[in-house]
């Protein structure tokens, strides 16, 4: 929760900036804030017990990442449940068991799954906790469980030069006394960095003293106790830097909000000051409970003695029990002792768990599909999958057919995991039993003379053509018999062997640049230049030229294809107006036959 508002007013002494500028130095980070983030996308497994290893894998990553930019980092967990924090503590368990039986209501619905319900329902236990501890122990990362909160621990070891900054989540750790601290964490080791060390310079805070810093924060509302009704931080500043301390504005208090300051403010609002001053924190030197400030000689020592019986700062555990807690021996909460077996080591930083063959197999055919150019062109023409519609992306979507509009979390709901495996499904599903089909009723009647060969090719390709082939009328008929440069298929002789064509052809490495024809004007023209020094283009000027075909397979194949051409002599012209006019009849037929397809 923290003070509402409060990083906004002090916006003028924020700077984003990489945390390598801490390089060198330890930086302490409050666990139970990356934890949290960890358990999105996946809170409903993490609530039912599963997939605690996603979210120790991506606690690790943000480790990685500021291990990267040279910054050492302490790891603190919060401890157990603090007295001043009760009522606060019971309002959130309230609003995650609703938040859950929300998200079990909706599921049992609509059948569908509300994931930011369920982000809102889950809640990090201390045994999620200790399956990271164990990690960091492998890893031999620094961390302590703190006896109670992970904010006042923090505060102590900043200011006892433990770690030279924080990073967390929760604004009121500005109150303990934290005068470096990042908030926002990004991928890249970006953050909000605070220096409270000028806030002062800010005009809403000018000539406050921490003490005053503290008591609008407390009087605006905070997690120790709530705001009366109409006092915000704005208003709390206001009377903070008109009377300085509680004592003199509390009597004003009463008399502006008489019916909305409660009967035990007073007292409440001393215990909530004491515990910003006086929590319970875990100190590594000495390895034992203390107090976050010292007691002795404090200013508020009047007020620590009068509330000392409450504990609602914490109370002192024996020595040996404290130790356990920040090893992370024993739950804080519970003081059950965790049994070493139940917290393998989840190592997040390798990946391990994955198996990395299937990821690539699998991402080699999703790309496959994603690049079947032939599919999407003629997915339009078939019949829609129930339940599917496609985007201008080349993607799909669940649509409903009801006729009514989706809401905002069935939108979301629309990029699971699960949604998007039925998605893919239902799409490999018509490759397979309508593109194939269609497939065989086009080429059915070309298959009695020819054959359909599908091949796949390298950058090699071109040189293993067989030298029966390699002449320019040999690439002027197998670029002409309805073959497109993009197309994944050749038609050849049945006798002849298939040659494989490659979709992009690019010139020979090696050559310079006064060795490259200067006047080819396409990729096609490129090659035929390089072998007769002539164009395409050239030779079709060439009314008159005959051109003599051997009695080759080639020769047999161009026959059998186009059934009118004489097997000795004939002029280029009407070779190629002969190939253009039967290559625009076969593609009609296979028009026909996709409309067909697509009515039937």
């Amino acid at each position: 929760m923290g003070i509402k508002d409060l990083l906004k007013q002090l916006d003028e002494v924020k700077k984003n900036q990489s945390i390598s500028v801490c390089k060198g130095k330890k930086i302490g980070v409050d666990a139970y804030c990356w934890l949290h983030k960890g358990t999105y996308n996946c809170s409903k497994e993490v609530i039912n017990g599963k997939s605690y290893d996603k979210v120790v894998r991506y606690c690790n990553k943000r480790i990685d990442l500021m291990i990267s930019k040279g910054v050492i980092p302490v790891i603190v967990f919060d401890g157990g449940k603090l007295l001043a924090k009760k009522k606060t503590e019971e309002e959130r368990q309230e609003t995650r068991n609703q938040k859950l039986q929300e998200a079990i209501r909706y599921e049992k619905t609509t059948g569908l799954c509300c994931s930011k319900k369920y982000d809102q329902a889950v809640d990090v236990t201390p045994r999620l906790a200790r399956l990271w501890i164990s990690s960091l122990r492998s890893r031999k990362i620094e961390y302590y469980v703190a006896p109670y909160e992970a904010d006042a621990q923090l505060a102590y070891l900043y200011i006892r030069g433990i770690v030279s900054a924080v990073n967390t989540e929760d604004s009121d750790l500005l109150c303990f006394g934290v005068k470096r601290a990042f908030y926002k964490l990004d991928k890249n080791g970006r953050a909000d960095e605070y220096d409270m060390t000028n806030y002062t310079k800010i005009k809403a805070f000018a000539d406050f003293t921490d003490d005053m810093f503290k008591t609008a924060c407390i009087l605006s509302g905070c997690d120790y106790l709530p705001s009366i009704k109409g006092v915000g931080l704005k208003k709390a500043i206001k009377y903070v830097k008109k009377y300085e301390t509680f004592d003199k504005i509390y009597p004003q208090l009463l008399e502006d909000f008489t019916s909305e300051v409660p009967d035990n403010y007073k007292d409440e609002f001393k215990k909530a000051y004491l515990t910003f001053h006086f929590q319970l924190v875990y100190c590594p030197e000495q390895k034992k409970i203390v107090n976050l400030n010292q007691v002795e000689g404090h200013p508020l020592e009047k007020w620590y003695r009068e509330f000392e019986d409450s504990k609602f700062w914490g109370s002192f555990l024996p020595l040996d029990e404290a130790q356990k807690i920040a090893r992370g021996d024993i739950d804080p909460i519970t003081k059950e002792t965790f049994k070493e077996s139940d917290f393998p080591c989840v190592d997040g930083s390798s990946g391990q768990g994955y198996d990395k063959s299937k990821l690539a197999d699998l991402w080699k055919r999703r790309s496959e599909f994603k690049t079947d150019a032939q599919f999407w062109s003629n997915y339009n023409k078939l019949k829609k999958a129930e339940g599917l519609t496609k985007n201008t992306n080349g993607k799909s979507k669940a649509k409903k057919n009801d006729g009514k509009k989706s809401s905002a979390d069935s939108l979301n709901l629309e990029t699971t995991k699960r949604s998007k495996k039925a998605r893919s499904k239902a799409l490999e599903n018509l490759r397979n039993e309508q593109i194939f089909q269609l497939q065989n009723k086009i080429h059915k009647e070309d298959d009695e003379n020819t054959a359909n060969i599908s091949f796949d090719y390298t950058s090699d390709s071109f040189s293993n053509i067989t030298d029966s082939c390699k002449s320019p009328f040999a690439l002027l008929k197998t670029n002409l018999l309805g073959l497109n440069v993009s197309d994944h298929e050749m038609i050849v002789d049945k006798k002849f062997q298939a040659m494989p064509q490659p979709s992009s052809l690019c010139p020979p490495k090696g050559l310079t640049k006064a060795q490259k024809p200067s006047q080819a004007t396409s990729k096609t023209d490129y090659f035929s230049q390089m072998k007769t020094g002539m164009t395409l283009a050239e030779m079709a000027d060439q009314e008159k030229t005959i051109i003599e075909i051997p009695d080759s397979p080639v020769q047999k194949s161009l026959t059998l294809a186009t059934g009118k051409l004489s097997p000795s002599k004939t002029s280029l012209t009407d070779m190629l107006k002969q190939i253009h006019k039967d290559r625009e009849k076969r593609k009609k037929q296979r028009t026909k036959i996709f409309r067909d397809g697509a009515d039937s």
